[in-house]
């Protein structure tokens, strides 16, 4: 009966840094889109996930139609296309934690 009780601790103790990583993805994403982490679909009576939002826009390559205009308006300087790409490497971090290591 140990052996059990430390696989399910163990077990347990994945869960939490699994759960841990993937809230710190959905923490990025919230700052990077300006949205909360879950909003209310009226039309469809549902909750949507900023990781649903993001993952469904995000595929095109247009990145910067999910990126809060705030960040985009601040971020207005002489190497545009520098700023750009912090801004995409911010969303391939934020995406790889929220996606890669979603909890089942």
């Amino acid at each position: 009966m140990g052996t059990l009780t430390l696989r399910i601790e163990g077990l347990v103790a994945l869960q939490k840094r699994l759960m841990s990583i993937y809230s710190f993805g959905v923490i990025l994403l919230v700052f990077l889109t300006g949205r909360n982490a879950f909003k209310q679909n009226q039309a469809a009576e549902m909750w949507e996930s900023v990781v649903s939002y993001v993952k469904e826009h995000a595929c095109d390559g247009q990145f910067q139609t999910i990126m809060d205009p705030k960040i985009i308006e601040e971020s207005g300087g002489e190497d545009e296309e520098a700023q750009l790409q912090q801004l995409h490497d911010f969303l391939t971090l934020a995406l790889f934690y929220a996606l890669e290591r979603k909890v089942q």
